[in-house]
């Protein structure tokens, strides 16, 4: 049960990030997805082309490794030019940084739009970043493990899943790739980077 609540709970934010692009950039058709090579998301990939139809994207996937990170696609490679590309991988999170940075850097050559779903990459230039916010992420955490610290099974503690997300918006770097925010995602916008 507690892995397909977490699995809904990762299809759903996937699917939202995928209409919050759909809101910024109505024309985008193909959607490049980056993501991590060893991961598990051989349940979730299928799962976020088949959202992706249903909004008329076309799904390009491109991996990246911690070690190696992301290998930008020739420009005369099968992908062709994406109108976006995503990334749901928690990349600064588990510390390779420069995995996040060299899809932002990617994303500005190509002048299309990134959308993330750390905060901190739309700090680091990602034009979207949409997901939980990790700092009340890891005081939660920090919670769980001081309730079994002190004695309660792990068993028994109830289903932690996050209800808040934050949606933060890079203005400035919308503006270098000629984008307009629309006014109905700053209004939603926990955080604007002017």
């Amino acid at each position: 049960m507690r892995r397909r609540d977490a699995l809904a709970a990762i299809l759903t934010l996937g699917a939202k990030r995928l209409e919050l692009l759909r809101e910024l950039v109505p024309d985008t058709r193909r959607v490049m997805v980056a993501r991590y090579l060893a991961g598990n998301e051989s349940e979730t990939l299928p799962r976020l082309r088949d959202a992706a139809s249903r909004m008329g994207f076309e799904i390009v996937e491109i991996g990246a490794t911690w070690s190696s990170g992301f290998a930008a696609p020739p420009r005369s490679s099968v992908y062709g030019k994406p109108d976006a590309i995503y990334s749901g991988e928690p990349w600064i999170v588990y510390g390779v940084e420069h995995v996040a940075d060299q899809i932002i850097r990617y994303a500005a050559e190509q002048r299309i739009p990134s959308l993330f779903w750390e905060a901190e990459a739309a700090e680091r230039g990602a034009t979207l970043a949409y997901g939980v916010n990790m700092t009340r992420e890891l005081d939660r955490a920090a919670d769980q493990l001081a309730r079994v610290l002190k004695g309660v099974r792990a068993g028994e503690l109830a289903v932690d899943t996050s209800t808040e997300y934050e949606l933060v918006v890079n203005k400035k770097a919308a503006a270098a790739l000629g984008i307009a925010i629309p006014a109905s995602i700053v209004a939603r916008a926990n955080r604007v980077i002017e």
